[in-house]
């Protein structure tokens, strides 16, 4: 996703500088192609659904445990409190 979304925006733009942090200014990867850009742009939105999806499943499959199976994973999951 930070690759992609980085290629994105020189893509745009050739200047738009991408800046992390506000620390450091990322040099160049590609010159300005709208084409590119189009295809960078739907698989920076791609990558983001799937990532998005792939958290839900996982908080699904959490309180499937808790509540459903009513096992004690998510529980294990937790940090204990050290005595």
């Amino acid at each position: 996703m930070p690759i992609v979304g980085w290629a994105m925006t020189n893509a745009f733009s050739a200047g738009l500088q991408v800046k992390v942090f506000g620390l450091s200014t990322l040099p160049h990867l590609i010159g300005e192609d709208k084409a590119l850009f189009s295809i960078l742009q739907k698989m920076h939105k791609a990558g983001g659904i799937a990532m998005a999806v792939l958290v839900i499943l996982h908080v699904a499959g959490a309180l499937m445990h808790t509540f459903v199976k009513r096992d004690t994973v998510l529980w294990r999951m937790l940090p204990r409190k050290w005595d």
